[in-house]
């Protein structure tokens, strides 16, 4: 969150690009993927009624997002990872853009503090099994202590 605001912002074009080249020379990495269990369908149901409620006017009924301003979360690497820790954070602690001099008041998700364990395990087991989505699903016990 510190490289955009005080590095990145400040970089001049040919030098991003310069950035972006060497960035795309890397290997991508292939992590070994382990076996993944099925979402629980009543966690799928309630997850699909929670992302309607407090997700879909901003990421989308299909998680396309809006971008620049909402992050698509179809294909999203982050909601796709092995650990659900970045959505479930997402979830419980909002999500704010840096501020740059080109965005001085960047869009911010805001948390969702007030649901329980239980539903934002929900939630996140959606999130990460939609749209062309596959991931493993969360329980409450993961939730607990990243709250």
């Amino acid at each position: 969150g510190e490289v955009v605001p005080h590095s990145t912002q400040y970089r001049h074009d040919p030098d991003l690009r310069a950035m972006a080249r060497y960035l795309k020379t890397l290997p991508a990495a292939t992590p070994a993927k382990p076996p993944r269990a099925a979402p629980d369908d009543a966690a799928m149901v309630t997850g699909a009624r929670l992302y309607e409620q407090h997700c879909a006017s901003c990421h989308g009924a299909e998680g396309e997002g809006a971008p620049p301003h909402w992050p698509a979360l179809a294909g999203n690497a982050s909601v796709k990872a092995p650990l659900a820790n970045n959505v479930v954070l997402s979830i419980l602690k909002g999500g704010y853009s840096p501020t740059t001099a080109h965005t001085p008041q960047p869009h911010g998700m805001p948390p969702f503090h007030a649901l329980s364990d239980s539903d934002v395990a929900a939630l996140a087991t959606f999130v990460r099994n939609s749209w062309g989505n596959a991931a493993g699903p969360v329980n409450p016990h993961q939730v607990t202590p990243l709250r």
